[in-house]
């Protein structure tokens, strides 16, 4: 069951950072304790503390805004959310909550913009945003978003993935390679999605985290259960072949 944030955890990450000093950069206390020289004058921390100090920033900073987003959620905070995801055309952003009343509470909302010719937008055409456009359909209220994954880098081909409060997976963008995870059309074509659309195959999973890769995505179950579809060519899904595959496959 997930706890309520207390104020003095709301507090962590404010009493655990100070001034980086002339580099203007935060660090954590322990990281400034530790590059003072011997004889007591400021020293430069090691540059292989950063990265872990990155990673307790962001998983920090994480945790707190999921349980913002969904006190009644089923998984882990620290497992809960990205706030943005960036492809080299497009960049997804959860979006919401200081008064923002368009976009849902605690960031459950989700604004988008960049390249949008292939849909990974999601706003129900191809055309490109200059600036940050929320998503509708619900997206925010009914639809709380708690992950976003951007995918893509090849020219003009991108794609978007949105992981729910309720462990929901939505995809859209390009299904050239099986991407979305939508399979075949009634045409029996692999049709661009241009607003988010729930992967069926994955109705009965709690799915707690999703991957956009460039051909291909994945998603971890709260079984621990790992999924991927997609395109195959280099081995990347993990599914002992080199062929597509256009729904989720549970890799074993």
């Amino acid at each position: 069951r997930q706890q309520i944030p207390t104020p003095a955890k709301q507090e962590i990450l404010e009493r655990s950072l100070v001034s980086g000093g002339d580099t203007g950069r935060l660090v954590s206390k322990k990281m400034k304790a530790s590059s003072k020289k011997k004889d007591g004058s400021a020293g430069h921390a090691d540059a292989d503390e950063y990265p872990g100090y990155a990673r307790f920033v962001e998983e920090g900073t994480i945790g707190y805004s999921a349980m913002q987003c969904s006190r009644n959620a089923v998984f882990p905070t620290h497992l809960q959310g990205r706030f943005a995801s960036c492809s080299p055309e497009h960049t997804l952003l959860r979006i919401g909550g200081g008064g923002n009343t368009t976009s849902g509470p605690g960031g459950s909302g989700t604004a988008t913009w960049g390249v949008g010719k292939r849909g990974q937008l999601g706003h129900g055409n191809r055309d490109d945003e200059s600036q940050p456009r929320l998503l509708l359909g619900k997206i925010g209220w009914g639809i709380r978003i708690v992950q976003v994954a951007a995918g893509g880098g090849l020219v003009r081909v991108a794609h978007s993935l949105l992981l729910t409060s309720t462990g929901r997976v939505l995809s859209f963008g390009t299904a050239q390679y099986g991407q979305l995870g939508h399979g075949y059309d009634a045409g029996k074509q692999l049709s661009d999605c241009l607003r988010p659309r729930y992967i069926e195959a994955l109705k009965h999973e709690k799915c707690i985290c999703v991957a956009a890769g460039e051909l291909h995505s994945g998603a971890v179950t709260v079984d621990g259960d790992v999924y991927t579809w997609g395109e195959g060519f280099c081995g990347q899904l993990g599914l002992g072949d080199r062929r597509p595959h256009l729904l989720p496959e549970q890799v074993t």
